[in-house]
């Protein structure tokens, strides 16, 4: 008869000592006496709850050792590049629909926008820093509000994965069906999670908005 032996922490089956298990393939029960001096013996309905235990941690463990192999391997892959001033995406326009939010406005209703850039310099204003600026333009609407920015885009590439932006300028706004128009300022900073090089997620902070949105970069 074909005999397995599995071993038994303490620790996990509140065992005073560590045991040698033995028994048969066939769930058959065992009762042999282990190098420690000590015999174990295991009826079917107990073996079946401690396998179910080990069955729950297992995953668990599992999914723990790969989050930990797997992080320092990303931190690694994500390059620092802020003074590697050519690494970056050449594209000559970046489309941006987004989702919003204006808490200043309107009860905060939420709203949608869309936002086109032209790049101006593929090299932007510091020469020893891998940055860009763009002249962005656009409009958002909340439910009673609608904006029509103009903005100066300055980015920062941070590392293969990441870039931030500050976005200082002027709006029209439009309320009361646009009977009401007047200036209103803008100025934004915000981030990008590059996707690709065509494809990032993009996050925006300041006045008169929050958004959050994709960016095609063309």
């Amino acid at each position: 008869m074909t005999v397995v032996c599995l071993y038994v922490r303490s620790r996990d089956f509140d065992f005073a000592h560590g045991k040698i298990a033995c028994f048969s393939a066939t769930l058959g029960v065992g009762n042999v006496a282990a190098d420690s001096g000590h015999g174990a013996c295991f009826d079917v309905l107990e073996l079946k709850e401690k396998f179910m235990k080990i069955g729950l941690l297992a995953p668990l463990s599992l999914l723990f050792a790969s989050t930990s192999l797997l992080l320092p391997s990303v931190a690694f892959a994500d390059e620092n590049i802020a003074r590697d001033v050519d690494n970056h995406p050449h594209h000559a326009f970046e489309l941006e629909p987004h989702f919003l939010l204006a808490p200043l406005f309107d009860h905060g209703a939420p709203g949608a926008g869309i936002r086109g850039t032209v790049t101006l310099l593929d090299r932007g204003f510091i020469d020893s820093v891998n940055d860009t600026v763009g002249l962005g333009f656009g409009a958002d609407w909340t439910r009673d509000t609608t904006w029509v920015p103009i903005v100066l885009q300055w980015n920062f590439f941070l590392s293969e994965n990441w870039s931030v932006f500050a976005e200082p300028g002027a709006a029209l706004r439009l309320r009361d069906d646009f009977r009401d128009r007047g200036p209103d300022f803008t100025v934004y900073g915000g981030a990008r999670f590059h996707f690709s090089d065509n494809l990032t997620l993009t996050m925006r902070v300041g006045h008169p908005a929050f958004s959050l949105g994709l960016s095609f970069l063309i």
